[in-house]
């Protein structure tokens, strides 16, 4: 879930054949990925842990969407009044890193009110170090415990999308239209449903999710990169990854074709899916091991000795 973008709830119906539904980050089998992909490598002692929590896969669509099920639910108003803001934090195109005074001003003067109001906990790298305490903490009740993991699944997934860490005052490419290998849908097809959506379509094909989702564990394996990945373990480092990569292959065309001045569809050819594929894999694979272990770490620490 992107932004307070209501009115962006029918990704791609027309390119996929689809009926209009909600549009998801990373798409909702981008999320059900992420989850296999970690549940796959939790250890033993985190998934008795798990199962007193919950009987549900993490590839589940009640754990791994339901962030983005609430996002705009009145009736989840009162108790996550801001989450519609916590799946992404908006790092301007120009800047180096994450500044919390100045994502917290900006998402204040968004909505208007002042910044003691909006506070600066509402973005996705604080809210997953706020729900993994939820999680490894024991003493608190089942369902918020069960909450803590549904958030934390998703997010883990939102932190890795590079367009949900990077804004060029277009709210992560979803103001910024696009053709899409020659096709044009004005009302739905942008930059952001395409690394939400079509790119991950394009590496899955007709694999359902969890199938996909083994595949890319054995090729995490195969790399050995897991290690490495596993190393870099504050959301600020995974969101500053995100925005690096934002920079680097999302954004250049709208650059190049000059959409700040013309303001015209950019037109995304083969050769970019080519570029960005292997990118998109990567986030993926990525999220769903640091999700494995930050998993571990907190499920662990709740079962005690």
């Amino acid at each position: 879930m992107r932004r307070l973008f209501v009115s962006v709830t029918v990704a791609l119906a027309i390119g996929w054949g689809l009926t209009p539904q909600v549009a998801w980050s990373w798409g909702k089998n981008g999320h059900q990925v992420v989850g296999k992909i970690a549940e796959l490598r939790l250890s033993d002692k985190a998934k008795k842990a798990l199962a007193l929590i919950t009987d549900l896969s993490l590839a589940d669509d009640q754990i791994a969407n339901w962030a983005d099920r609430i996002a705009h639910m009145a009736s989840f108003q009162g108790t996550f009044k801001f989450n519609s803001l916590w799946h992404f934090v908006d790092i301007p195109f120009d800047a180096d890193e994450y500044d919390p005074d100045r994502e917290a001003e900006a998402v204040a003067k968004r909505l208007n009110l002042p910044v003691e109001k909006v506070g600066k906990t509402n973005n996705v790298i604080e809210q997953i170090a706020i729900w993994k305490k939820v999680l490894a903490d024991p003493t608190q009740p089942t369902f918020k415990r069960k909450t803590a993991l549904r958030f934390l699944v998703h997010f883990l997934g939102d932190i890795h999308q590079p367009l949900h860490c990077a804004t060029r005052d277009d709210a992560g490419g979803n103001a910024v239209d696009v053709v899409y290998l020659g096709i044009f849908d004005p009302h739905h097809v942008k930059l952001h449903q395409v690394w939400d959506n079509n790119l991950v379509h394009e590496l899955q094909g007709k694999l359902e999710s969890e199938v996909f989702a083994f595949k890319l564990n054995q090729l995490i394996d195969q790399q050995g990169e897991a290690a490495g990945w596993e190393a870099v373990t504050s959301p600020k480092a995974w969101a500053k990854e995100s925005h690096q990569l934002a920079k680097k292959f999302a954004y250049p065309p709208v650059l190049e074709q000059d959409w700040d001045t013309k303001h015209l569809p950019v037109r995304l050819e083969m050769d970019y899916v080519k570029r960005c594929k292997p990118v998109v894999q990567t986030q993926l694979m990525k999220a769903g091991v640091r999700l494995a272990k930050l998993l571990n770490e907190a499920l662990e620490a709740s079962a005690g000795p």
